[in-house]
């Protein structure tokens, strides 16, 4: 059995090799021994594993278990594997579901170019069953026989017509405060992902390492694309008075330089790494502990008749992702205007133009009030517990609204 796998699986992938995409492949139909397939999205990217030609005995034995991950993991599991040598890496976490008579996994994360995955399903695999399960499909134990079934599925790096870069890297300010939060890193093509922070480094002005400086999460925080990736300074670095601060010190200190450090051989998610590193290099400031107060903001109406831009500025440099879509534009029928804005001036300054001439009248700039400053503050409440330990408890409403009145014209 294990030969004919591995010969109708090279026939597959010579074809694929060809026309350059995926295919369900499935052995054949008749066969009632235990076998592995991949199967594939509409696009033709595989995006899962099955395991079946498993007995009705098993089957019902199986569908009397709760298949949770443990349960599954001893049937089915997925590594990365060079090809032709032993599995080294742990499995891939994922889903267990039944698909009609086949157990399928799904990874939780998307197959990356580049990589050979090996699926190993294990008959044999010793589950719990409880007695009376076992007394009614003739188990005399907790074991299945058989031997286990192997199915490499390496997949070929794309060709770029242009290699992936980084696009830019924010926040773009030169000084930034000791306590700064987080970074988002824009890259022109998607990326591979939960790798992110071997190729990331913090170095200080001597070029030495700072130490432990990012939240290292299992769940990295990719925008949509794969194109954006929010890089979190650990919050235990940055709060005052909490045990990793006290034990390392803070992350960032004011009056250091520092450079962000995105390096080369990360590889994007066709396998290829990027053109070149990217860094950005600034120096840290006084740390920012006050929320926001709008009423520091400089608000400019524009004229009715016109189409100049409704612009506000800021004393300080607030979160890019943020400034992009906590603020909206409504008319005097509190119907949102349609327009585009520009965030420019390292992020402290908004500014929005209509598409069509603005009427004379009072506007609204409605603002959702998760909007945050570099350091996390947002607007009436400080990221950080106060020195006494208490925590503001003022109530924020989900939206603010600054009624903006629309100048005659000249």
């Amino acid at each position: 059995m294990n030969r004919s796998l591995s010969h109708h699986h090279r026939k597959c992938l010579a074809a694929l090799s060809l026309c350059g995409v995926f295919c369900i492949w499935t052995p054949v139909a008749h066969s009632a021994e235990p076998a592995v397939r991949v199967v594939s999205d509409a696009q033709g990217r595989p995006m899962a594993f099955e395991a079946f030609g498993i007995s009705q005995a098993q089957l019902a034995t199986l569908a009397a278990t709760d298949l949770n991950e443990g349960t599954g993991l001893r049937l089915l599991t997925i590594h990365v594997a060079e090809p032709g040598k032993p599995t080294s890496q742990p499995p891939m976490l994922g889903a267990y579901q039944w698909q009609g008579s086949a157990l399928r996994f799904t990874p939780r994360y998307a197959l990356r170019a580049g990589l050979n995955y090996r699926a190993e399903f294990r008959p044999d695999a010793e589950l719990v069953i409880s007695d009376s399960v076992a007394q009614a499909n003739n188990y005399r134990d907790n074991t299945y026989r058989g031997k286990p079934v192997r199915l490499d599925l390496p997949i070929p790096k794309a060709a770029n017509e242009k290699p992936t870069e980084v696009t830019q890297i924010y926040p773009s300010a030169n000084v930034l405060p000791e306590n700064q939060l987080k970074f988002y890193l824009h890259f022109s093509a998607p990326m591979s992902q939960r790798e992110a922070y071997q190729h990331l480094e913090l170095l200080k002005a001597d070029g030495t390492p700072v130490d432990l400086p990012f939240l290292e999460l299992g769940e990295e925080l990719w925008d949509g694309t794969g194109t954006r990736l929010t890089l979190l300074i650990d919050p235990g670095r940055i709060k005052q008075g909490v045990k990793p601060r006290e034990d390392l010190g803070p992350a960032l200190e004011s009056g250091h330089d520092y450079t962000l450090v995105v390096h080369s051989d990360w590889n994007d998610a066709a396998g290829n790494p990027l053109s070149k590193a990217a860094r950005k290099v600034f120096r840290a400031g006084p740390a920012e502990r006050t929320a926001l107060d709008t009423a520091t903001w400089k608000i400019t109406p524009p004229r009715s008749g016109t189409k100049d831009p409704l612009t506000v500025r800021f004393p300080r440099s607030l979160d890019r992702a943020l400034l992009e879509r906590t603020f909206t534009v409504k008319d005097f029928r509190k119907i949102r205007i349609p327009g585009q804005i520009a965030i420019s001036d390292a992020e402290r300054q908004w500014a929005f133009r209509p598409d069509a001439p603005w009427v004379t009248g009072t506007s609204e700039l409605v603002i959702d009030t998760v909007l945050e400053d570099l350091a996390g503050n947002r607007i009436g409440r400080a990221f950080e517990v106060d020195q006494d330990g208490t925590v503001d408890k003022t109530v924020q409403a989900e939206t603010l609204i600054i009624p903006i009145k629309i100048l005659a014209p000249m």
